[in-house]
């Protein structure tokens, strides 16, 4: 919970402090990228960091004026997808970790969903004067990729989290 509060926070303040421009080229292959943000976002404490990280995570969206409508329709549709991937993950999850495990998670998204709202509310109502909406949604795309990130991992069975409790064969 602490990485992907982390996150969201240092997303939306690079997004919408000094440099108010994306990378030019966006990806092609949209499901390579999503498995590439978060291999990267997976290695941030060993190989990666979090401004690499989050320049790939928004490079989907070029644009060079943060918040234009082109901005925040890419956003809109990015963070759909995203969601998503959570979803499809948790789905997977859902059938691989155990009854007890499976419980402590519903309760941890739970209290995660909440949390992430109030949080990236807070975030837009402070960039205001940039663009409220775009540090929103950037900050929820950030929650929604860390969470996407550590659901992977205890796919994986990198993940050390007590509901990562994944079934006997």
């Amino acid at each position: 919970m602490k990485l992907t509060k982390l996150i969201a926070a240092c997303v939306v303040l690079q997004m919408v402090s000094g440099v108010q421009t994306f990378a030019q080229t966006a990806p092609t292959d949209l499901a390579k990228y999503r498995a590439d943000v978060l291999d990267c976002v997976s290695r941030m404490e060993v190989q990666t960091t979090w401004a690499q990280c989050r320049t790939f995570m928004f490079s989907v969206c070029p644009t060079e004026v943060v918040g234009n409508e082109q901005h925040l329709a890419c956003l809109s549709d990015k963070r759909a997808e995203w969601e998503g991937e959570m979803q499809a993950h948790m789905a997977q999850l859902s059938e691989e970790i155990t009854p007890s495990g499976m419980l402590a998670l519903t309760e941890i998204v739970a209290g995660w969903v909440s949390a992430v709202s109030q949080n990236c509310r807070a975030v837009g109502i402070a960039r205001a004067e940039i663009s409220q909406e775009a540090a929103e949604t950037g900050c929820h795309i950030s929650e929604v990729v860390g969470l996407t990130a550590e659901l992977n991992a205890c796919l994986d069975g990198r993940s050390k989290a007590p509901y990562c409790e994944i079934r006997d064969e």
